[in-house]
């Protein structure tokens, strides 16, 4: 090859690199079943339902000796390049019927309630020893147990670590960006405006200043559709802060589901996750 050739190449192969944009770590908390544990390296990997591996680096402390091939887990972190850092590992019960992750919406005496991703709403009776005092409207959780309608009576409740990391400002932060800039539309809660014919900003407001998820604005929203717009979302939102829960906010306004007291049937919770 000429020096020129090889210059040419050289450059070449330099655009081809600057051209690759650097691969960003994102959000993700995976289910899957362990296959190998190196001890040394103070990592293991699993490979998920969908065949997706992933090497896991644990959070500090864990106890790697707890975990055998085939052991099936819950890893929470941050994934770039195929290895999550994780910041929770939760050993789960292979026998137990569900799996879900979802955030506390209200605590009651004896139950609590979860919003899960798929706004999925259940409500949870935890194990007879597990404190419920421990929790607070917002904590994130790892339920397991058995389904009953939109009931799990758990067999295992792990509270999940709260993001502490004050200088993360994701886009999707209630202190982020578009909190910060109205006009930068969410991308949720744009779509939500645009379906139910809503203004944006208020929306935004109740995401922002109440710190709702965009899964409760959209019950609320589609709570008011179901009551023929007697009733705002935004005043669904209110009164779902003073009750408590769902249940009794849909309970209160006589919205009712496949049989008396139960949720209604848009609500989901109807066994997603990982049901077995």
């Amino acid at each position: 090859m000429t020096r020129s050739a090889l210059v040419v190449a050289l450059i070449a192969g330099l655009a081809f690199l600057v051209a690759i944009p650097a691969m960003a770590a994102i959000q993700i908390s995976a289910i899957g079943e362990v296959t190998a544990v190196d001890s040394i390296a103070g990592t293991f990997q699993i490979q998920t339902e969908e065949g997706d591996t992933y090497e896991v680096v644990p959070p500090e402390g864990f106890d790697l000796s707890s975990l055998s091939t085939g052991d099936p887990v819950l890893a929470e972190g941050t994934l770039a390049g195929g290895v999550i850092t994780a910041t929770a590992v939760v050993l789960l019960d292979e026998e137990a019927e569900l799996t879900v992750i979802g955030e506390v919406t209200a605590v009651g005496d004896d139950s609590f309630e979860i919003l899960t991703e798929d706004e999925g709403v259940f409500v949870v009776f935890p194990p007879a020893d597990f404190d419920l005092g421990s929790l607070e409207l917002g904590d994130r959780v790892v339920v397991q147990g058995s389904l009953s309608d939109s009931e799990i009576t758990a067999s295992s409740v792990v509270e999940l670590p709260a993001d502490d990391d004050d200088d993360r400002d994701g886009p999707f932060d209630k202190d982020g960006y578009y909190c910060r800039t109205p006009s930068a539309r969410h991308p949720a809660l744009n779509r939500l405006a645009l379906a139910y014919g809503e203004p944006y900003s208020e929306l935004l407001y109740y995401f922002c200043e109440w710190r709702f998820g965009v899964g409760e604005i959209k019950l609320a929203l589609q709570t008011a559709v179901n009551l023929g717009g007697s009733m705002d979302f935004g005043d669904i939102l209110e009164m779902k802060r003073e009750v408590g829960g769902w249940g009794q906010v849909w309970q209160q306004l006589g919205v009712r589901g496949n049989h008396e007291g139960g949720k209604p049937p848009w609500a989901g919770g109807n066994g997603k996750g990982n049901n077995k």
